[in-house]
């Protein structure tokens, strides 16, 4: 065999020894060899039937090469499982087929080895096997002795001794009930005949007459139940091999009669004393080894193992190395597998049919397919088991020997063992679970042309446009994934395309967005329509795509972000917040730059502070010269006026009296005005000189000093100056009041 081809074993399990018989049991295995041998185990259980022959066939054959077979048959034999009786004894009357030693301990017959343990075979004989299966000891006694065993090597059914010594099984039923009482549970059983007939008796009623006789005095001595025994074909054995075919059909005829006679004595024995009588087989299953030698293990039914001349074998006479493959140890007695198959028959007759071998009757069993050692309950069943463990219990487990690991359904049944659809793939490799239409071809996976979906996307191949599908990857109807797909045509998958739905013949980015698509400072505005890009993402866009920082609004020149107002008039010259003269109010008091001529300072006259002045001669003059004036100024909150002398301008004075020295002649006006923007006022003084007289001048006082332009006069010096002067004025206008002449 080679271990690179694929072979097939065919196999079949008929009942009988013919390739006729009904077939119990068959297979097909496909298999590859390990090696140049390669072996198979079969295993059957419960196939039996009443019969004892089966038939086993195998024919192996090299895949592809029907003319490379090779077949085998084997014939065998199966006997039934039976429960034995509860008898206290089996006790035994009879000849050499049950003799365990009587015969030997008193003559030394027959010679062992070559035979065993003086039994007239080469192995434990057929009583012994029984009582195992019934639980005795076998002790082999005679005469008076205390055993269960009484047979005696060539005894005949007659009473007395047979050749003055070897005690006949009427002298050995004697001996017993003479000595002992049969208990109602012991057993008796009487076998004998065959040494009858081969020792030439004709008349199979006379045999069966003795038996009777012997049966009758067992029954009066207690016994309730009693085995009669069929005798084998003498016919048969080798020790008449080369007698005439009419001596031998003779002998036939007798045993075939004592067997007939023996069966309907069973009958009335039982009848006229009410108790069972069984009647053992031993005929047929001689027969049945004899014809299907091969079904027992034998392959020669003519010859014996030892060749002898004498009445027995004898240590110096040649034995076969293999002898149970003989029926006949010597030329009249058979080996220890006919002994064997004796036990088997007497157990099927006596015994109680256990089919399954559990231990439980049949007639009891509920389930008589119970395995071999198997723990069962009173019912005869195996408790509930879950023998494959996939959590449902045997008895309700449609699919047994679910694969360890695999998740069973509630009837015990994985996806390994379900078709559901009947397509020939189980459902645990079935893609196409659904109920495939019958003759429709499916392939490994268990879908037709129109179930195959060999990316698993649930599209079938048929109507799949996106074959090959990644695992787990949603599709559409065409069984193509956002990967596969591109729904704009614009060349870029949609899985990476962030602008679906990009106009035909639109150039694209990486992305696939168009410009007019394209937001690339995400601000609501795309690309295309974006007249500021990168705007701030904490800023937000107008309807052009600007934030704050990027536009300006009213054209000044500042972005909004920075204008503080918004709206400026086209033309206006703004300042660093943005703001126009028609917008800002520098100074506050409520009128716009443009609309007021001081705009940086609050006043009550159109914008401007309200402003005053008032002009006084100090000192009265008689000659040209410096007229020492009083100005005093006010300035609405606090401000600096602009004060003109005539036409000598002095610049922005503070508010309060201050010294003008101004060079007049008689009769001299002089105007002083002061201005703040858009307010005015103005005084006058004229100089009127005093006539020359002698007059008492007043001690001359010290000039305040004249104030210079642009310069503000300390209030405390003025003031103190200012009173003494007018301290004087007033001192000489109450002298010459005439001289003093003031226009204001």
């Amino acid at each position: 065999m080679s271990n690179t081809d694929t072979y097939i074993l065919t196999w079949n399990l008929k009942e009988g020894n013919t390739t006729q018989g009904a077939s119990l049991a068959s297979d097909t295995i496909y298999f590859q060899p390990s090696g140049s041998n390669h072996y198979k185990t079969l295993e059957v259980w419960h196939f039996s039937t009443d019969s004892h022959l089966y038939l086993l066939t195998a024919t192996l054959e090299k895949a592809g090469e029907p003319t490379s077979a090779v077949s085998i048959s084997e014939k065998f034999s199966v006997f039934r499982k039976m429960i034995a009786p509860d008898w206290d004894d089996l006790i035994l009357f009879g000849d050499s087929l049950t003799d365990t030693g009587n015969a030997y301990r008193n003559w030394g017959t027959p010679e062992s080895p070559p035979y065993f343990g003086g039994r007239f075979t080469n192995g434990n004989i057929w009583l012994e096997g029984v009582h195992d299966w019934l639980g005795i000891n076998t002790v082999t006694a005679q005469g008076s002795d205390a055993g269960n065993n009484r047979a005696y090597g060539g005894a005949t059914t007659a009473n007395g001794y047979y050749l003055w010594v070897i005690p006949n099984v009427g002298k050995q039923v004697d001996d017993y009930t003479g000595s002992f009482d049969i208990g109602s549970g012991e057993v008796v059983g009487l076998w004998a005949g065959g040494n009858d007939v081969r020792n030439g008796a004709d008349n199979a009623q006379d045999l069966v007459n003795n038996i009777n006789e012997h049966a009758e005095q067992l029954i009066s001595d207690g016994a309730e139940r009693v085995i009669l025994f069929e005798i084998p074909p003498i016919d048969r054995i080798p020790e008449f091999r080369d007698n005439s075919d009419e001596d031998k059909a003779a002998k036939a005829s007798v045993v075939s009669d004592f067997n007939s006679a023996v069966v309907t004595l069973a009958t009335t024995l039982a009848a006229q004393h009410s108790v069972d009588v069984s009647v053992i087989p031993v005929w047929g299953a001689f027969e049945e080894a004899y014809w299907n030698p091969s079904a027992f293990g034998f392959d020669n039914v003519t010859h014996s193992a030892c060749q002898h001349d004498g009445i027995t074998c004898d240590s110096d006479d040649p034995i076969d190395p293999v002898p149970n493959r003989f029926i006949f140890f010597d030329n009249k007695h058979p080996t220890a597998p006919i002994h064997r198959l004796l036990s088997l028959i007497f157990r099927e007759v006596v015994g109680v049919s256990d089919y399954d071998g559990d231990g439980m009757a049949d007639t009891e069993d509920d389930c008589d397919d119970t395995m071999p050692g198997g723990e069962i309950d009173s019912m005869g069943c195996p408790p509930p088991v879950d023998s494959d463990g996939d959590g449902v219990l045997d008895p309700d487990d449609d699919c047994q020997n679910t694969p360890t690991g695999e998740q069973a359904n509630e009837a015990g049944c994985s996806l390994s063992q379900l078709d559901t659809d009947g397509d020939g793939v189980s459902d645990a490799t079935d893609q196409c679970p659904e109920t495939t239409p019958v003759g429709v071809t499916v392939d490994a996976w268990g879908c037709s042309e129109t179930q195959a979906d060999y990316d698993f996307d649930g599209i079938a191949n048929t109507f799949d446009q996106c074959p090959g599908t990644q695992p787990a990857r949603a599709v559409d109807d065409n069984g193509c994934s956002a990967y596969q797909r591109d729904s704009d045509d614009d060349g870029i998958f949609d899985a990476f395309d962030s602008c679906p739905g990009t106009a035909a013949a639109e150039e694209v980015d990486a992305s696939g967005c168009a410009a007019y698509q394209r937001d690339s400072d995400g601000d609501g505005v795309a690309d295309a329509f974006d007249e500021c890009a990168w705007t701030s993402p904490e800023e937000a866009a107008n309807d052009a795509g600007c934030g704050e920082s990027q536009r300006d609004s009213d054209g000044d020149g500042l972005v909004d972000s920075d204008d503080l107002c918004a709206g400026t008039p086209e033309g206006e010259e703004v300042d660093r917040n943005g703001c126009g003269p028609s917008q800002r109010d520098t100074d506050g008091d409520g009128l716009n730059d443009s609309a007021e001529s001081c705009p940086e300072t609050p006043g009550s006259l159109d914008g401007c502070p309200a402003v005053s002045v008032s002009l006084e001669l100090l000192q009265e003059m008689s000659e040209p010269g410096m007229a020492r004036i009083a100005m005093t100024l006010s300035c609405e909150g606090g401000c600096r006026a602009e004060v003109v002398v005539g036409d000598e301008v002095y610049g922005r004075i503070a508010e309060g009296t201050h010294l003008l020295m101004v060079n007049v002649v008689d009769g001299q006006t002089v105007i002083v005005t002061v201005s703040f923007g858009s307010s005015t006022a103005e005084d006058e003084l004229t100089i009127v000189f005093l006539e020359s007289e002698a007059e008492p001048q007043p001690e001359p006082q010290p000039e305040p000093e004249a104030p210079r332009a642009d310069e503000t006069v300390d209030m405390t010096v003025v003031m103190a100056i200012a009173a003494l002067v007018l301290l004087l004025s007033a001192v000489i206008i109450m002298q010459k009041p005439e001289l003093l002449k003031k226009r204001k």
